[in-house]
């Protein structure tokens, strides 16, 4: 298992949603919206993310994590 699926491993069920639409260009207001959260909570999640990813940013998160799906 690679170090990065080791990470994304750490993320609960919820952190995964939330990165998913984060990296889908969801802001969080959209994302507080689609998923009935409150707007803290979904900045709590963003935090545990990048603390577990060990990213600081939404680019940095992007350039490791987002991998497009070509048909």
């Amino acid at each position: 298992m690679s170090l990065k699926q080791e990470k994304l491993n750490l993320l609960t069920p919820r952190e995964k949603e939330i990165l998913n639409l984060l990296l889908t260009n969801h802001s969080n207001r959209q994302i507080e919206k689609e998923l009935f959260i409150d707007y803290e909570t979904i900045r709590s999640h963003r935090k545990n993310i990048y603390r577990k990813l060990e990213v600081k940013t939404i680019l940095e998160l992007a350039m490791e994590y987002y991998v497009p799906k070509f048909e």
